[in-house]
């Protein structure tokens, strides 16, 4: 991979590496971004963003996972694709659309009186529960309030997609929940890899 210029942004937490590519000269192989993306060795990030101009909408967001798989949506990433945008001049307007695998995605730079985005409000669409659209394997369509025996004794979750996978699963007290454990145990287990939209 040739050198490149990079910004690291968070939305919420979640981490991700922002690259300008304007001139769409860069095509970074899975592998390259998950050295990337590889914590302790590489920059370090939960997911890799191209910006790139579009023929469909205002700026196209192109969005990698961690691993350097692509995928079609995040919704913390979009948050910090549009500040990167707005604040580098790459759109003139507080409210613009954004291309995405996801499809259109229609951003709001709230107007607090300062020159940078600081708040981002996005419309990410209804809800998808459609269990091939997310790609979950059960047998009840849609997946919600099911219950699944585990190792970890039975879960109550809804699967929904924003356009990428997810397992909702309510607990009584989320700070004292082994959230990360969980997190790690429940993707490989429950999803495929994302349908076409």
């Amino acid at each position: 991979m040739i050198p490149i210029e990079f910004s690291k942004y968070h939305g919420t937490g979640n981490d991700f590496i922002v690259v300008n590519d304007w001139n769409r000269k860069l095509q970074p192989t899975r592998e390259e971004i998950a050295g990337l993306c590889r914590r302790h060795f590489g920059i370090g990030a939960d997911g890799f963003i191209l910006v790139e101009p579009s023929e469909e909408a205002d700026v196209k967001m192109v969005y990698f996972n961690a691993d350097g798989s692509p995928a079609v949506m995040c919704g913390n990433g979009i948050r910090c694709f549009a500040k990167y945008v707005f604040d580098h001049g790459l759109v003139d307007t507080r409210r613009f659309d954004v291309e995405t695998a996801a499809g259109i995605k229609h951003i709001e730079i709230i107007d607090d009186g300062k020159s940078t985005a600081n708040r981002i409000r996005v419309d990410m669409g209804a809800p998808i529960f459609d269990k091939d659209r997310i790609g979950v394997e059960m047998n009840v369509d849609p997946v919600l309030d099911q219950t699944l025996d585990t190792t970890m004794g039975p879960v109550l979750f809804s699967a929904v997609s924003m356009g990428n996978p997810h397992a909702i699963i309510e607990v009584a007290d989320v700070e004292n929940h082994p959230v990360l454990n969980w997190g790690l145990w429940w993707r490989p287990i429950l999803f495929l890899p994302m349908a076409p939209m």
